[in-house]
């Protein structure tokens, strides 16, 4: 409980859960009180301690109400905000799309893959001077409520997006970190890193004077894919089975020394990670080189 509330309401809000709490014949007023603020409030910050406090009075029963109240708030046309805005009057999407995304409420799937894209101001320096510029990007609370929700099942909708020929490199690089989440899982987190590995493949074939800086960067950019496909703490067997078939569909694609041994690195990490003794002494953490203290470059 805080000891000083952001508001005055909210403090009260607090106060009508403490009599709920205390006095049982209180409890269905009190829940009473708090659900007919959730369908007035026009503030996210209210609809996100109001579902605290009835989770905390009768857990699990008034979930349709607060998740509604939320949805409705995240239908809104979305504002530019700055800190001349105060904190209590912000839209906090952040915050509602995280409530949908605890409660695995999927029917904001279809609105919230129409906001995915939103356009936000953006400072940049050009000639000595700054100026405001509009850019598109991917809104990341949007991104990790359909990750939340769907899981691989997210993936059909971010391949689409990555195809669309104006998103520019630092959207596409984004979903790419999602994709690899899910390799040899989801077929289409397969075509989007496939297309990325290949172009690592050709950079190591390039001869002439950029050679050597080709052949780093897809070095590069193929270390970090074989590292991620070794990541992660109590993976499902099914996942694990399928990072190795995958894994096996890249080894045929090339004849390079050092490439091959690191997916031999992969394919013991792998084994490893399938057995459950092994696997409990796993870091979730795993670099394909084998030395840490490597740097990567951005994907």
């Amino acid at each position: 409980d805080p000891i000083f509330p952001p508001s005055l309401r909210i403090g009260l809000l607090n106060s009508v859960r403490h009599i709920g709490k205390r006095d049982g014949e209180s409890l269905e007023g009190a829940v009473n009180v708090l659900s007919g603020v959730l369908k007035t409030t026009g503030r996210a910050i209210e609809v996100l301690y109001i579902e605290r406090a009835l989770q905390d009075m009768a857990k699990d029963i008034h979930t349709d109400t607060f998740l509604m109240a939320a949805k409705d708030l995240l239908m809104e046309p979305i504002r530019e905000e700055g800190r001349e805005v105060s904190y209590l009057d912000r839209q906090n999407r952040g915050g509602l799309f995280d409530l949908l995304r605890r409660h695995k409420d999927a029917s904001f799937v279809e609105q919230a893959k129409t906001q995915l894209l939103r356009d936000r101001k953006r400072t940049e320096k050009k000639d000595g001077k700054e100026i405001e510029v509009m850019v598109t990007e991917i809104d990341r609370s949007v991104l990790e409520y359909l990750t939340g929700v769907l899981g691989d099942g997210a993936m059909p909708i971010l391949r689409n997006l990555y195809d669309q020929p104006d998103l520019g490199d630092r959207n596409r690089s984004t979903i790419r970190g999602v994709a690899a989440r899910y390799l040899g899982v989801s077929e289409d987190a397969n075509i989007i890193i496939n297309n990325r590995v290949n172009e690592a493949f050709q950079r190591l074939a390039t001869v002439g004077d950029k050679q050597k800086e080709n052949r780093s960067r897809g070095l590069g950019t193929i270390s970090y894919y074989l590292s991620r496909m070794g990541e992660g703490k109590n993976v499902p067997i099914e996942t694990i089975q399928s990072r190795q078939q995958y894994l096996s569909t890249l080894r045929v694609q090339t004849q390079d020394k050092e490439v091959l041994a690191w997916m031999d690195n992969v394919d013991r990490r792998l084994k490893d990670m399938s057995d459950p003794e092994k696997a409990k002494k796993l870091d979730s953490r795993f670099d394909s080189l084998r030395k840490p203290e490597q740097k990567r470059e951005r994907r």
